[in-house]
């Protein structure tokens, strides 16, 4: 823990607009689309909204606290708004994201350009732990959730006597669609990794069309132009928006992940909130939110 950190003020409206707040609290505090067009001074689209997915949480209504029941967090009015701003965030940037590279309607794309890859990766790999410590907090709010308990094996129905048809394979569909990964590596010591094999650079030289010489990409300057590989990338994104998209789903697997021994996100600080082309105001938000996932997660107990 880097030490206190000054209280956050509300920059959006909580996870329950319909609720009837103060007045003076909804005149001083922005929506959250503005929010999010403040701080990604791009052509502001329509967000995901996170009403449709949760149910409603422990703000103040009429004067006091709403406790659901089995509830063990209640978050703070400023963490309740930084929540709902990242999601409006998350949303607008994976959405974004996959309509740029034209994701529809077939969710694949080999190849990028150099500098286009390098744009989605900076972008995923600061929204992954973002989103991460976004449902932490939100399945923390509904409590643990204990694994199911194993059922039966139901026996299998035997095929008739007098039947010879073809088995029937269940059908895959040609593009699947990745789900996010919920879990971090854990803190600790790293193993370490085989050494790639030792490569010899020859040289620019001359080719001939008749012989199979292999080309040394290294020998030639990268531009920004250049086609890599980014199928991983692209799944990446899109799992990104398929959490987003199926956010009670995700929720219910942190709440059991919750009830486990391990915890689903590091507790050191994501270097990726250091990045240097991250704007001020997003990594000090970034990082309330995970401060505040850590005290949860790993209370102080002195």
């Amino acid at each position: 823990m880097r030490g206190s950190v000054p209280e956050i003020k509300p920059v959006c409206v909580p996870l329950m607009p319909s609720a009837s707040f103060d007045r003076a609290y909804l005149t001083r505090n922005p929506r959250s689309s503005s929010c999010v067009r403040e701080n990604y001074p791009i052509a502001f689209k329509t967000v995901r909204l996170i009403e449709a997915f949760f149910p409603p949480g422990p703000i103040r209504r009429k004067g006091g606290p709403l406790i659901l029941a089995g509830m063990t967090y209640r978050p703070a009015r400023h963490i309740v708004s930084l929540v709902r701003f990242w999601w409006d965030a998350i949303g607008y940037l994976a959405g974004s994201a996959q309509a740029r590279l034209g994701l529809y309607p077939i969710p694949a794309k080999p190849f990028l350009n150099r500098k286009e890859h390098g744009e989605i990766r900076n972008l995923l790999a600061f929204l992954e732990p973002v989103l991460r410590r976004v449902f932490v907090l939100k399945a923390l709010e509904l409590g643990p959730l204990p694994a199911p308990a194993a059922r039966p094996g139901l026996p299998t129905a035997q095929p008739a006597a007098g039947s010879k048809g073809p088995a029937q394979t269940p059908s895959r569909p040609a593009f699947p669609i990745p789900h996010f990964r919920l879990t971090e590596p854990q803190d600790g010591p790293r193993r370490a990794g085989t050494p790639p094999p030792p490569a010899f650079r020859t040289g620019p030289r001359i080719r001939f069309l008749d012989e199979d010489t292999p080309v040394d990409l290294r020998d030639y300057p990268p531009a920004p132009d250049d086609l890599v590989p980014s199928g991983p990338l692209v799944r990446r994104l899109l799992a990104i928006n398929h959490a987003l998209d199926n956010a009670a789903l995700y929720v219910t697997k942190m709440r059991r992940l919750l009830a486990g021994p391990l915890r689903p996100v590091q507790r050191l600080d994501p270097a990726v909130f250091y990045a240097r082309h991250l704007k001020h105001l997003q990594q000090e938000a970034a990082l309330a939110l995970h401060d505040e996932t850590v005290e949860q997660l790993w209370p102080n107990t002195s």
